[in-house]
């Protein structure tokens, strides 16, 4: 019943995320939230009023589906809160750790209201308690204020593509942007070693260590500890311009020491716990990345598919190490899907250090363009794809970059140096650091409408139409 969920809620991840980019994201998060508690607390009502088993498993379904949305329209609401892509880097590491923290005081969450509430009514007691949570949690989500809505939120009279169309586009946005298609590869792989470890945790606890359900449950507590871990180092890491290295580091680190454990059973805690740092650590820096590649229009979903490749990676690592298991024996399958992601990892090496020059962050451009009166208005989003897009320069001194009356592409904003503005001869003053000018011409079609003249060697971020 678990694959057929996995199933479902992968179909309706790219579903539920098209909303994240059709509508005010914030509000698309707060009826996600609020679905998923009302989906929460049916499916408790039904456990605990003794309702057919199909009817627990339709509401734990819906329930799933829902949860499915809530991941990427976060990750797409965060870049419209961070005032800076240091800033953005740091919620990304800060959602990561949190995440981490619920994976291991979740189930003791769960144990200690089971215990309570006795093994009959245990598990809709489980979920009610959840539900209420939950019900917390969209009070929280409510308070959301974005300084400026999306740039995906379209107005109430814009028409939108079927809904079909928009699916497809967040498929073909990965599917033909080699960057993005490699990212949420490797990402996917990732999360199918997970679903390895997730099955050999078990049989590590029962057939290898002979330790049974106590073996099963420290190892959980050890992927819980090594995911906090990691979430915390990702937070410093993830904080330089390039994250590629951060990236293929949390690959070795997730693989390598699920294939120590094959060698040496008994160090399995250790081990399984800095493969879960590794995760955590790859998790960040490859959304990161993945959001500064992606136009804000489609970015809730990319981030769908994101997910849809989470579901079907995790039951198909589940799926596949069952098999195995049986086939090869437990050793030979925790030492193949330890291997698993450092032999891709090194396979794709130079690609994945290729796509630091996709995402790269121009903190120097955006310094100057926040000085300027036409960009500092802009969300960090959006102005951090306008500074990609420009190009910084060296002037000397006598250079002539603007001439009064010829055609004009480009735009200037000085980030050091001092230039002089004149018209038909008389001079309207000078310009420094933090100033802009060429604007006019790019944004009303005209010629240009004075002379500059840099006065002292110079620095400029250019844009060119």
């Amino acid at each position: 019943m678990s694959t057929i969920t996995l199933v479902m809620a992968a179909v309706a991840a790219p579903l539920g995320s098209v909303l994240g980019d059709r509508y005010r994201r914030e509000r698309v998060l707060i009826f996600a939230h609020a679905g998923l508690t009302l989906g929460t607390a049916a499916t408790a009502l039904a456990m605990l009023a003794g309702l057919p088993p199909a009817v627990v498993y339709t509401a734990a379904t819906v329930s799933a589906m829902l949860l499915t949305s809530i991941r990427p329209t976060h990750n797409s609401v965060l870049p419209t809160l961070a005032p800076s892509p240091s800033d953005l880097t740091a919620a990304y590491a800060a959602t990561g750790m949190i995440e981490s923290a619920c994976v291991f005081l979740g189930p003791l969450l769960a144990t200690a209201v089971f215990a309570a509430s006795g093994s009959l009514s245990g598990p809709g007691s489980v979920d009610a308690v959840l539900s209420a949570l939950l019900l917390l949690g969209t009070v929280l989500v409510a308070t959301i204020r974005p300084a400026e809505a999306t740039e995906a939120a379209p107005s109430a009279s814009t028409p939108n593509p079927g809904l079909r169309r928009e699916v497809s586009q967040g498929v073909r946005t990965v599917w033909h942007d080699p960057r993005a298609r490699l990212l949420v590869g490797l990402m996917g792989s990732r999360i199918f070693v997970l679903g390895v470890i997730d099955v050999l945790v078990v049989v590590l606890a029962f057939e290898v260590l002979g330790t049974g359900e106590a073996g099963v449950g420290l190892l959980n507590v050890a992927l819980g500890i090594g995911s906090i871990v990691g979430a915390s180092v990702a937070v410093v890491v993830t904080g330089r311009r390039r994250l590629a290295g951060s990236f293929r580091s949390g690959g070795m680190l997730t693989g390598l020491p699920v294939a120590a454990t094959a060698i040496l059973p008994v160090a399995a805690g250790p081990m399984l716990g800095i493969s879960a740092a590794g995760l955590s650590l790859t998790s960040v820096a490859g959304v990161t990345m993945l959001q500064r590649l992606i136009p804000d229009a489609k970015l809730a979903r990319v981030f769908g598919v994101l997910e849809s490749m989470y579901m079907a990676s995790e039951g198909f690592g589940a799926l596949t190490a069952s098999i195995a298991v049986v086939t090869i024996g437990p050793r030979w399958t925790l030492l193949a899907g330890g291997l698993l992601l450092p032999a891709i990892g090194l396979a794709v090496r130079s690609r994945i250090a290729d796509l630091d020059v996709g995402v790269r962050v121009p903190e120097d451009e955006l310094a100057v363009l926040r000085r300027t009166r036409i960009f500092s208005v802009l969300p960090g989003p959006a102005l951090e794809r306008v500074a990609r897009n420009t190009v910084p320069v060296h002037v000397e001194a006598g250079t002539t970059v603007i001439r009064e009356g010829e055609p004009g592409d480009r735009y200037y904003a000085i980030a050091a140096g001092e230039v002089k503005v004149s018209r038909a001869g008389t001079s309207l003053g000078t310009l420094g650091p933090g100033d802009e000018f060429g604007e006019i011409a790019l944004l009303r079609d005209v010629p240009r409408t004075a002379t500059v003249v840099f006065h002292r060697r110079s620095t400029a971020v250019v844009a060119q139409r």
